[in-house]
């Protein structure tokens, strides 16, 4: 099962990460990044600075509303892969 906006909120840091460095891995592979973008990547430790920028992405686009029950009903159905990919696309990652 895909991991939620509900799901991420409660999630490590190192688990955000981990999810984030999977994503930026595939686009890696899939060579969906800008010329721009691919010329800073020369490493793995180059791929993590991306993926600390999309965590910080999906952090603020979950971030916990003070009412529990609106919280849920707007994150439970939220993909965090689908968050990714958006956050990917508004950072001008991809071309």
């Amino acid at each position: 099962m895909e991991q939620s906006g509900l799901e991420w909120q409660d999630a490590t840091y190192e688990n955000k990460l981990a999810t984030c460095a999977d994503m930026v891995a595939a686009l890696w592979v899939g060579k969906a990044f800008k010329p721009h973008i691919k010329e800073k990547l020369d490493s793995m430790d180059d791929l993590r600075v991306l993926a600390d920028e999309l965590v910080d992405f999906i952090d603020a686009a979950t971030k916990k509303e003070s009412n529990p029950e609106l919280n849920r009903k707007m994150f439970v159905n939220q993909k965090v892969r689908a968050m990714g990919a958006m956050g990917a696309v508004m950072m001008g990652w991809l071309q």
